[in-house]
């Protein structure tokens, strides 16, 4: 298990857009399991109205792709071999939002190398709530990374 403070020496993001907690299984180079807790005083939510509906509070689906994509990048930027530099969020392919989560919800993400080439990585996976119901697919993620 890889601890908040590893995420930080491995991810380039800070808060308040480091949307990954915890890695809580990782095979390098092949799969990464990791979590993160969605907490009422995420910046998402700050200056929402007192009468909001329920239905206002759902974490923000850009808000879980960049958390997959966190998710993936430190699969791969836990690779011994993995390109230095920048690190680049090329594009993501037939991603479906499934379900919405909310304020005290666990997401775990499960996040699979499909294929290396150079400094680009492709990627697939899925997002599940705590209680296994789905969340956000993702047939196709590709990161890269400028060397420099």
């Amino acid at each position: 298990m890889t601890e908040h403070a590893e995420l930080r020496s491995t991810l380039p993001h800070r808060h308040p857009i480091l949307v990954v907690d915890r890695v809580t299984e990782l095979d390098p180079g092949v799969r990464i399991r990791t979590s993160k807790a969605i907490s009422g005083s995420e910046p998402c939510y700050a200056g929402l109205p007192d009468d909001l509906a329920p239905a206002g509070y759902a974490f923000p689906n850009s808000l879980l792709l960049e958390s997959f994509v966190q998710s993936a990048a430190t699969l791969w930027l836990q690779k011994p071999e993995h390109p230095v530099g920048t690190l680049l969020f090329v594009g993501a392919r037939k991603v479906l939002v499934q379900g919405e989560a909310y304020p005290g919800d666990v997401l775990h993400h499960e996040a699979t190398l499909q294929m290396e080439k150079n400094a680009t990585a492709i990627f697939n996976g899925t997002t599940r709530l705590a209680s296994g119901e789905p969340v956000l697919s993702v047939s196709s993620l590709v990161l890269a990374i400028r060397e420099g």
